[in-house]
């Protein structure tokens, strides 16, 4: 008989390895410090925090680097109680963090 192949394990998430930008998508004030100050007590480096192009996101949004799309499931899982995101919302083409996060009126902090 043949023996089985191993089951590769997964490359772990390391919270230290991501960088994120927290932009308010709202018109409530302060939501991207707030967020910010909860990524960073889990062990996320939180590069940038601001306002969103405009204010008036629907959904919480998150939008990641090409290079580092293979590990969004586990930044979506790792997120799912501080930041409901059901899923990505695109691809982050400039600026130097791995993923950004623009809350949406969905956001319940």
């Amino acid at each position: 008989t043949a023996t089985p192949a191993p089951t590769p394990t997964p490359n772990p998430l390391i919270r230290s390895d991501w960088s994120l930008e927290v932009l308010n998508g709202t018109t409530t004030s302060g939501q991207a410090k707030k967020l910010a100050d909860k990524l960073t007590a889990l062990g996320y480096p939180v590069v940038k925090t601001g306002n969103a192009d405009k204010q008036n996101y629907e959904v919480t949004q998150i939008l990641i680097r090409k290079d580092l799309l293979e590990k969004i499931d586990l930044v979506i899982a790792d997120l799912k109680d501080a930041v409901k995101i059901a899923s990505m919302a695109g691809e982050l083409k400039e600026g130097t963090a791995s993923a950004r996060i623009i809350i949406g009126k969905d956001y319940n902090p």
